[in-house]
């Protein structure tokens, strides 16, 4: 892999530290969905991330807030928690029905709101994260 290549991750990997760090060294965009959400993901090099993406009971696990998806204000104290955190990461949260909302360093992007589309009544939402991941890079 080459400086400026993209890396996806999740947390259903062993030993996402390490990875975290050789990526980083190589200078990789690291894009990190840190599902399923663990302890251990405080632990790691968040900062090496370039793009985090996490739902909103992730987010406020890692973040230590309870994050109400339908409040604004309740989706900005996390983000703002998340940006001490890692403040040169990209934050993308999903809500669910809510759309997502990306917390950017960036000031042009700063706070970029996309509502969901309502496609009907799901059947199955297994792999909607990843699909959703997928097509953001």
């Amino acid at each position: 892999m080459d400086a400026g290549d993209i890396l996806v991750m999740q947390n259903e990997i062993n030993n996402p530290e390490m990875l975290l760090r050789i990526a980083s060294e190589r200078n990789l965009r690291i894009v990190w969905n840190p599902a399923p959400m663990t302890q251990e993901v405080a632990l790691c090099p968040l900062n090496c991330v370039s793009i985090l993406i996490m739902n909103e009971v992730e987010a406020g696990q890692l973040a230590g807030t309870q994050l109400d998806p339908t409040c604004l204000d309740s989706i900005r104290r996390t983000a703002e928690v998340l940006r001490k955190m890692v403040p040169e990461t990209d934050l993308l949260l999903t809500l669910g029905k809510e759309g997502s909302i990306l917390f950017s360093p960036n000031p042009e992007l700063n706070e970029f709101f996309v509502p969901a589309c309502n496609l009907g009544k799901p059947v199955d939402t297994t792999a909607a994260g990843d699909t959703y991941l997928g097509y953001l890079v």
